[in-house]
């Protein structure tokens, strides 16, 4: 429960301190005086964030701090999880700078404002007449049935499923979107061109050789046969006349020396190796076919070698190589694909089982909710309204289950069913939203609730049972109603008055605690106005009396 607030150079307020009743607290005052200047403080210690606006005077900072008495049981665990030390009275801070500095303190050590915000919802639940459109909220109409329903542990089990099963998912899309451009069916394609050509390491020299080859046969001829010609003819032959001036030279040997015989022998030797080997080449006898085909084979093998921008054609076997093994890699990729997949689908069979075991909970509590929030509506003067609950199976799982929530309301007999929204006036609406949270005091504890004129649109008899409702409500739980109904203002609590005041060229907000006296009056003001006769003194009497 929140005990204490401290404000301090907050918009229109200078500095105030109050205290909380453990059950009803009440907030009255003209409109306009500043009470939404408290909510907005409020806001702050649920972690909202601030500016240097809120500042009332730019050359200090303001200072907003609540204590709560908190349920060890409860929140000591969150305490030891964000490694905050605990203590029943907490006492959460927040601190606005003139530079535009804002630090969050939860029990005096500084906490970043996420943190903060987590505890603030759960200490604090504020709701205006605005958020009575909450309630047309898919979320916020499943949280009241699971609440309603105790779903607590097959809510937990669905979603820790529901979380497991978006891990495996997002780990499949990260992976697929890594390889994503790895196109198999082209690299295989290329591999199986490459495959066919069936390259031979240096075949794309030899095919050229050959083709030149080809191309000057009579050349090589000719030049085989002046060789030849020159060195073995009948009436000038070289070889012979060199082996002749050899054996002269021989017997010449002590006037010659054996060195210039040595030098001829090889110079013999020499010439009948390259008429030999001149001889040995172009022996091939290639025909019209062959050429052809020799040549279409190197056409073959250079636009491949283009197509892979090589200047060299051996480079295709190495090309063809890295494409077999991008294949292979590709085989491993696919394993491993098909394995994450795998996980994908067992964890999202095992999300959709705990999904459905949550959705069979919701359909067997739906019609007893629907009876008690018509019952309640029926005690706050709406006796011919009727809910009804259609709860329908999504193909895709969302972060809620498998259920698509409707909630439909028809407020007169003969009437249709519609969505909340279309079928209920803004008066109408608070009733609901006070009913759901009627309905959902009685399930769980919750947090200090503060309802921001929730009362909007009611008069009369009804706002006498909106009165006996939030009455009801602030037995087992912490309220702060703000309202402009005497109906409510008089019920059993402490009473405190938002006033504006205009002083000395400044206007400044004051929040006071009323005695049973100045509360007296303060009901009596609301009945008649600014003049308070006596019949208003005497009516706001009865109504303090009858509570």
């Amino acid at each position: 429960m929140l005990q204490s607030l401290f404000i301090q150079n907050y918009l229109l307020i200078n500095e105030l301190e109050l205290e909380f009743d453990a059950h009803l607290n009440i907030l009255t005052g003209e409109t306009g005086a500043g009470k939404s200047i408290l909510l907005g403080a409020m806001g702050l210690i649920r972690g909202h964030r601030a500016d240097l606006g809120v500042l009332s005077d730019k050359s200090k900072k303001c200072i907003v701090e609540a204590i709560f008495k908190l349920d060890e049981t409860r929140f000591k665990p969150w305490f030891e999880q964000n490694e905050i030390e605990f203590h029943k009275h907490c006492i959460i801070r927040r601190e606005i700078s003139p530079s535009g500095r804002s630090r969050a303190f939860i029990n005096d050590a500084v906490q970043p404002l996420e943190v903060l915000k987590h505890l603030g919802f759960q200490l604090i639940d504020i709701h205006s007449q605005h958020d009575t459109l909450l309630i047309n909220n898919a979320e916020v109409q499943l949280n009241l049935i699971d609440t309603f329903a105790q779903n607590n542990k097959q809510l937990e089990a669905f979603q820790k499923a529901f979380t497991d099963y978006k891990r495996h998912k997002k780990a499949l899309e990260e992976f697929l979107n890594t390889h994503k451009n790895f196109d198999a069916s082209y690299v295989s394609y290329q591999h199986e061109e490459l495959e066919k050509l069936n390259l031979k390491k240096g075949e794309s020299e030899d095919l050229t050789r050959q083709l030149k080859q080809a191309e000057n046969t009579q050349q090589i001829a000719s030049v085989k046969d002046q060789i030849s010609s020159l060195l073995y003819n009948e009436q000038f032959n070289v070889i012979a006349r060199l082996h002749q001036i050899k054996q002269e030279l021989s017997n010449l040997e002590n006037i010659f020396g054996a060195q210039i015989i040595e030098r001829l022998s090889s110079l013999i030797i020499e010439l009948e190796d390259i008429e030999n080997e001149v001889s040995s080449r172009g022996t091939e006898n290639f025909s019209f076919e062959e050429i052809q085909n020799i040549e279409k084979r190197l056409d073959k093998i250079n636009a491949l070698a283009f197509k892979h921008n090589t200047k060299y054609p051996d480079e295709l076997i190495n090309i063809m190589q890295d494409f077999e093994e991008q294949l292979n890699a590709n085989q491993d990729l696919e394993a491993k694909k098909n394995k994450i997949q795998q996980a994908v689908d067992k964890a999202h069979e095992k999300a959709l089982k705990q999904a459905k075991a949550l959705s069979a909970s919701r359909k067997k509590h739906i019609l007893v909710i629907a009876e008690n929030i018509e019952h309640m509506l029926s005690d706050l003067n709406m006796p011919s309204a009727s809910i009804q609950i259609n709860v329908s199976e999504q193909e895709t799982l969302t972060q809620f289950g498998i259920d698509k929530i409707e909630f439909l309301l028809k407020t007169n007999e003969g009437s249709d069913f519609k969505p909340i929204k279309k079928a209920a006036s803004g008066g109408e609406l608070s009733r609901i939203m006070l009913a759901f949270k009627t309905l959902l005091s009685q399930k769980i504890e919750l947090p200090c609730l503060i309802f921001d004129e929730i009362d909007t649109g009611v008069s009369g008899q009804t706002a006498e049972k909106v009165g006996s409702a939030i009455e009801k409500i602030s037995k087992d739980n912490q309220l702060i109603v703000i309202t402009h109904l005497v109906q409510v203002a008089c019920k059993k609590g402490r009473h405190f008055k938002v006033e504006k005041h205009a002083k000395t060229g400044q206007t400044h907000t004051t929040v006071k605690t009323l005695d049973k006296t100045q509360r007296l009056e303060s009901l009596a003001q609301m009945l008649s106005g600014k003049e308070i006769t006596q019949s208003a003194l005497q009516h706001a009497k009865n109504l303090l009396e009858a509570v």
